[in-house]
């Protein structure tokens, strides 16, 4: 892996429009209820957080992003997944609530440079981030049937669990309440 360039969205805003976020996601990722009515507050308040690592000629190779948050430490007090975190990080912004925990959302690394350990390097980007502003400590996406029928390029006839292309578990749909709710699995770490 040659050496990269690690900026934030603070220090570059014009970067916003050269981030490779969304091309390749599924797109059911977009239309999380939490994250339609936060992730533009995030962007405005977290700017920081929001890193690209650019390589020689100025290219978004790899992008990552967190945001902070208040934990006390503790398995019962982690937020409730990526929504969770969210609305902590924004609600306890609001409230004034100093924030102890950098929690990373997403990375991603541009589809020609996957394998040369770029992953790795977005996530011990997002770690240093936290670390220089003091945080030491280191989601269910709901949605009608015929929503996620359009998200997905699936039919959905019946109630049950399915498995999407992309997703990272099933969904599950429930017709009679017109309901199908996805829940993406998360790994907490805690770094020193």
């Amino acid at each position: 892996m040659s050496e990269c360039a690690v900026v934030s969205l603070a220090e570059r805003p014009d970067l916003r429009e050269r981030l490779p976020f969304g091309v390749g996601w599924p797109q059911f990722i977009f239309h999380d209820p939490v994250a339609r009515r936060l992730v533009p507050d995030v962007d405005r308040l977290f700017a920081e957080y929001n890193l690209a690592l650019l390589d020689g000629d100025g290219a978004a190779v790899a992008v990552g992003w967190g945001v902070p948050l208040a934990w006390d430490g503790t398995v019962a007090g982690l937020p409730a997944g990526w929504d969770g975190a969210l609305e902590r990080a924004v609600e306890g912004h609001a409230a004034g609530t100093a924030p102890d925990t950098m929690c990373a959302m997403a990375s991603e690394v541009v589809a020609g440079h996957r394998g040369e350990g770029l992953g790795g390097a977005v996530l011990r980007a997002l770690r240093a981030s936290g670390a220089a502003r003091g945080l030491v400590r280191g989601d269910a996406h709901r949605g009608t049937v015929d929503e996620w029928e359009e998200w997905t390029g699936m039919a959905l006839p019946e109630s049950g669990s399915y498995v999407v292309p992309d997703a990272l578990a099933p969904v599950s749909v429930d017709r009679e309440r017109d309901e199908a709710v996805y829940v993406e699995p998360g790994v907490w770490m805690l770094h020193p």
